[in-house]
């Protein structure tokens, strides 16, 4: 629910006109934490290296074998910050993101039957700033000291 209430806080009061928030907040109140839930599912962090070319199999399974003090003195959130500042400079992004629209639209939106058109418009119009919005703020050192306390 605190990733659905960012989400809805950013997309209804910091994004939309004002005299879009009411009805904005109604409908990502409403479906936004099970459209969430649906993705994260689908999702594994495995999947998502993968879709972005950032990182291959066998350093998937090696860093998967490893124990939590390991994985610490690797510094593994130190990595996935430096992978992800130069992400929004790698093609793959693009296809990344058009991939997470598709398939919301195919998870969530299709299946809201008189609401399907302003999903899928919403999800073309705030995905892809959600997106900017999210590398914009990883260029902070403020997301790598939440994430790992060597920051």
């Amino acid at each position: 629910y605190k990733i659905s209430g960012s989400i809805q806080q950013f997309a209804c009061h910091d994004f939309l006109g004002a005299n879009f928030t009411a009805s904005c907040d109604d409908f990502l109140t409403l479906y936004l934490p099970t459209v969430l839930y649906m993705t994260f599912e689908q999702f594994t962090p495995e999947g998502v290296c993968t879709k972005m070319k950032s990182c291959d199999a066998v350093s998937m399974t090696r860093v998967s074998q490893l124990s939590k003090q390991q994985r610490l003195e690797l510094n593994i959130s130190l990595a996935t910050e430096l992978s992800l500042q130069t992400a929004l400079d790698r093609p793959e992004t693009a296809g990344f993101q058009h991939f997470i629209i598709s398939e919301l639209k195919r998870s969530a939106c299709d299946h809201l039957s008189g609401f399907a058109t302003t999903c899928d418009k919403f999800v073309d119009g705030v995905i892809p700033k959600l997106f900017a919005k999210f590398f914009e703020i990883n260029k902070s050192e403020a997301v790598c000291s939440k994430i790992h306390f060597a920051c």
